[in-house]
């Protein structure tokens, strides 16, 4: 059986992984299927808004539109809040703003 993975797509690139207080401890590089959800063979779409600081890291996240399974809804949070992003310029410098991507779960 194929790995299945999550295609998250990123509005902005993705640089690194955060290690932040405030993000969770062990953070995937890719965001992975939640066993539940595979195995009830759940799709959907996750539309998560968040911003996105000067440094690059992301606050306020939150679900903007639910894949209708909490589990995958989860899991796209995550992923966002465990990504650094490259953050948005202003006359040079960088400024929080605010973004929102989809993470698309496919079978």
């Amino acid at each position: 059986m194929r790995n299945l993975i999550a295609t998250l797509v990123l509005l902005l690139p993705l640089s690194a992984l955060a290690e932040d207080a405030s993000r969770p401890p062990i953070c995937p590089k890719k965001i992975a299927y939640p066993p539940r959800a595979r195995e009830l063979g759940r799709e959907g779409k996750t539309v998560v808004g968040f911003i996105v600081r000067k440094d690059g890291t992301t606050t306020d996240v939150h679900i903007i539109s639910s894949s209708g399974a909490d589990d995958l809804d989860q899991a796209a949070l995550a992923g966002v809040m465990c990504a650094i992003y490259k953050p948005a310029m202003r006359n040079g410098e960088p400024v929080d703003m605010p973004w929102q991507t989809t993470v698309r779960w496919r079978m």
